[in-house]
């Protein structure tokens, strides 16, 4: 690989990172909101005079255990990024969980995402390059999905390894013409195919981008 592909490799890299981050953001505001809210509840009732010592014991009991609550969803929301590369994971277990994990966002848009399954789901591969390749291939089909669409993800089974394919369904989730348009993303962080494409060469995967959608290409047992 030479020089402006490490470079465009090492650009998308940090996109994808910045992005993918993003919905474990929320996830994590969500869960501070309930113990936050707690705890503003009981210094107003601390205000209004002090409460009895077992009611006190029970008001502190339900924050530690919103606390607990927290730590819980800052350890699931962290354990994806943290897997090493000699961890194995499976191809369809990871589309199901990028497909989940950006659902949200998919919608605010005005896409959806549909994950279908498919013959290579059982295909294990490195799990830290899985996890980058297909938030990179997912943000570059959403980026450029037609308004109103559904983005279709399946995996298939191939002679060297597995195939991922991202298609767009135009309007198949909006409903027709009069919904929305989706809102426009931000410019600095749309992914190109070409940087998906130098991102997944570095790991050994071919990434191709097209007018229906997208194909990531991979080895067998990994990128």
């Amino acid at each position: 690989m030479n020089a402006g592909r490490r470079a465009l490799a090492d650009a998308t890299l940090l996109a994808v990172q910045r992005r993918a981050a993003s919905p474990l953001r929320h996830e994590m505001a969500g869960a501070l909101l309930v113990p936050r809210m707690r705890l503003q509840m009981l210094r107003r009732q601390a205000r209004a005079g002090a409460p009895a010592a077992d009611v006190w014991q029970a008001k502190i009991d339900e924050v530690i255990a919103a606390l607990d609550e927290v730590q819980c969803a800052q350890r699931s929301a962290m354990a994806w990024f943290e897997q090493k590369d000699e961890g194995a994971l499976a191809l369809g277990d990871a589309l199901a969980h990028i497909a989940s994990a950006l659902g949200l966002a998919a919608g605010e848009r005005g896409l959806r995402i549909d994950w279908r399954g498919g013959s290579g789901a059982q295909a294990s591969h490195p799990a830290q390059p899985l996890a980058l390749m297909l938030y990179a291939g997912f943000f570059h089909v959403l980026d450029h999905a037609p308004a109103g669409s559904t983005v279709a993800v399946d995996c298939v089974a191939t002679a060297t390894g597995a195939e991922v394919r991202w298609r767009f369904e135009p309007e198949a989730a909006s409903g027709g013409a009069g919904s929305p348009p989706p809102a426009a993303a931000d410019p600095v962080e749309v992914l190109e195919g070409d940087g998906v494409s130098a991102l997944c060469a570095r790991y050994g995967a071919r990434f191709a981008s097209r007018a229906d959608g997208a194909n990531l290409m991979l080895g067998p047992g990994g990128a």
